[in-house]
């Protein structure tokens, strides 16, 4: 599933995701694949895998959010620069 990091609680290593079907999901560091916490901020975009149902400490607590890791980006035009063919795809050049 995607969403973007709502908020962060930096002391602690655990923040919250704002999913794409609306529910806020929580997550702790240990839950993060391929990214550092330290990497994270509130709207980055993330891929995540919702925890079972029923997952937290405690009754009514958010879902979980498991394998957390940065939404892989589309490659950008620098400074509204047009994009040229190898660029975007370089195995097409060779």
């Amino acid at each position: 599933m995607r969403g973007v990091i709502a908020r962060l609680v930096d002391a602690d290593k655990f923040g919250f995701i704002r999913g794409q079907d609306g529910q806020e999901y929580f997550f702790h560091m240990t839950a993060l694949n391929g990214v550092a916490f330290e990497q994270l901020d509130e709207g980055v975009a993330v891929d995540f895998t919702p925890g079972p149902p029923g997952e937290g400490d405690r009754p009514g607590e958010h879902a979980r959010a498991v394998n957390v890791r940065l939404l892989a980006e589309e490659p950008g035009a620098v400074d509204n620069e047009t994009l040229q063919e190898e660029k975007l795809h370089p195995e097409r050049g060779r």
